[in-house]
């Protein structure tokens, strides 16, 4: 059986961090201003890109009172 908290990571990095990345890097280096305003939309769309990257990470605390409440008082696991 896997560890709970490594599946956490694995569902996290294919749903949520592998898109945000491919946004910010996508819209930073693939795309080529033609302006100062279009550039400015840009970087703003890879700041917002990386801001959900990083405020959506799985937390280890909240994977361990999941755990915790799915064990029993007799089980000492």
């Amino acid at each position: 059986m896997q560890d709970p908290n490594r599946q956490a990571w694995k569902r996290w990095a294919l749903l949520v961090g592998l898109p945000c990345a491919v946004v910010a890097l996508g819209s930073v280096w693939l795309y080529k201003p033609d302006t100062q305003r279009e550039a400015i939309a840009a970087s703003a769309i890879a700041v917002l890109a990386l801001l959900l990257f990083a405020l959506t990470m799985p937390r280890r605390a909240a994977i361990r009172t999941r755990r915790s409440r799915a064990s029993s008082p007799d089980d000492p696991a």
